[in-house]
């Protein structure tokens, strides 16, 4: 995988629209069940990029841990009104 080895960390807002394609929900969401590492500087919340690479590669070498798809709904008959 890719990476630019210019820059250890990105602002929360950065990463999620340049570097990691998710919502900032999601980033701190991330961010708080400690699957990505982050610093405060002064007001600033910084994303460590390795813990971002790092959370890539665990999330491709366990595919089993990751949660089954729900199977479909089944669909609706159509039923008419007043019947």
């Amino acid at each position: 995988m890719p990476q630019n080895t210019d820059y250890i960390t990105a602002p929360v807002k950065q990463f999620c629209e340049e570097i990691a394609g998710i919502g900032l929900t999601k980033a701190y969401e991330l961010i708080n069940q400690g699957e990505l590492q982050s610093i405060t500087v002064g007001k600033r919340r910084l994303v460590l990029l390795k813990s971002w690479y790092d959370f890539v590669e665990r999330s491709l070498s366990t595919p089993a841990d990751a949660p089954a798809a729900s199977p479909p709904r089944p669909k609706r008959r159509a039923t008419r009104s007043g019947q």
